[in-house]
C-alpha cells in the first residue's frame, strides 16, 4: 500500500523568454496514477449500476455493499493521488537539478547552498541576481540562477540560461513540466485534477 507523503510545495516554474517554443511534456509514470484513478471511478460507477439493477438484494443489503464499494474507492484514490504527488515532487526535483546542478564537494556544496539562502532574501533585488549571474564566480552565477528559480525571477533564469547555453534544454523541460503538472498549469487542469481524484459520489438505497 503507498503511504501517504506530506509533500514539499512544487516550485514556481517560470517561463523564460529564451525558450521560444516549449516542447510537450510528458511523464507516463504521473499520467498512470490519473489514469488509475479514472479507472477507479468507472469501476464504482459499474459496481452501483449493477447493484441498482440486482433484485435479489434489499435496500439495506445494498446500502451495506455500497459502503464497502465506497470506503474500497476512497482508499484507493487516497493512495493513488498520494502516489500522483510523489511522482510529481520526484520528478520537479530532478528537473531542477538538471536545469541548476549543485557543486559536488562538500565545501562547494555549502558554498552554494549559503548563496541561494542569501539571494531568496526579501531585501535582494532581481538585479544583484542578475549581477551575480553576469559577473560572479561559476558557483554565484548558478546559486543566484536556482534562487531566481525559487522566487519567480524570470530574468534570472533568462540572463542564466545565456551564460549557460547548454542548460537551455533542461530548463526548457522544466518549464514545460510546470504548465502541466506545476504551479504554471491552467485552472482547469488544476480543477480536472481534483476533480479526478476526489471522493466518488455515495448513492443511498
Amino acid at each position: 500500500m503507498m503511504k501517504e507523503l506530506n509533500m514539499k510545495p512544487i516550485l514556481q516554474q517560470p517561463k523564460t523568454k529564451q525558450i521560444n517554443k516549449p516542447m510537450k511534456y510528458s511523464n507516463k509514470e504521473i499520467d498512470q496514477y490519473a489514469e488509475q484513478a479514472g479507472e477507479v471511478k468507472d469501476g464504482f460507477q459499474k459496481a452501483i449500476e449493477e447493484l441498482k439493477a440486482d433484485k435479489t438484494l434489499s435496500p439495506v443489503g445494498k446500502n451495506q455493499i455500497t459502503d464497502d464499494l465506497f470506503n474500497e474507492a476512497v482508499e484507493k484514490l487516497t493512495e493513488l493521488r498520494s502516489g500522483y504527488n510523489s511522482a510529481i515532487q520526484s520528478e520537479n526535483d530532478r528537473l531542477l537539478s538538471a536545469a541548476f546542478p549543485k557543486p559536488t564537494s562538500g565545501s562547494e556544496q555549502l558554498m552554494f547552498d549559503d548563496f541561494v539562502f542569501k539571494l531568496t532574501g526579501s531585501d535582494v533585488t532581481p538585479e544583484e541576481r542578475l549581477s551575480r549571474i553576469n559577473q560572479g564566480s561559476e558557483i554565484s552565477a548558478r546559486a543566484a540562477a536556482f534562487a531566481g528559480q525559487l522566487k519567480g525571477d524570470h530574468k534570472a533564469v533568462d540572463a542564466y540560461a545565456a551564460k549557460f547555453p547548454d542548460k537551455v534544454e533542461a530548463i526548457q523541460e522544466l518549464v514545460s513540466f510546470g504548465e502541466k503538472y506545476g504551479s504554471n498549469r491552467s485552472a482547469n487542469t488544476k480543477l480536472s485534477e481534483n476533480m479526478l481524484f476526489a471522493r466518488p459520489t455515495r448513492p443511498r438505497f
